[in-house]
């Protein structure tokens, strides 16, 4: 069995590998490419709002009140 079926995920839109792709719609799960925050790097989070260059993401949690964040679309990939 090939050991790189898992870790060779492409995007279904544009077929490119997942942690390359930038074309994302509304409800995709993301996470950061490199952490802006210390613990960033384990977190996913729903992409809420897609405005070109900039995407608003909303943190996936059980808190009441879900943190946002504003991050550059090149900070982020599909999880």
């Amino acid at each position: 069995m090939n050991n790189q079926a898992g870790k060779d995920k492409r995007c279904d839109t544009c077929r490119s590998p997942l942690d390359h792709c930038r074309c994302f719609t509304v409800g995709d799960k993301v996470r950061f490419r490199e952490a802006l925050d210390p613990g960033d790097e384990l977190c996913l989070f729903d992409l809420i709002e897609d405005n070109g260059d900039r995407l608003m993401i909303r943190l996936v949690c059980d808190l009441p009140i879900r943190p946002v964040k504003v991050v550059r679309r090149a900070d982020v990939c599909k999880a």
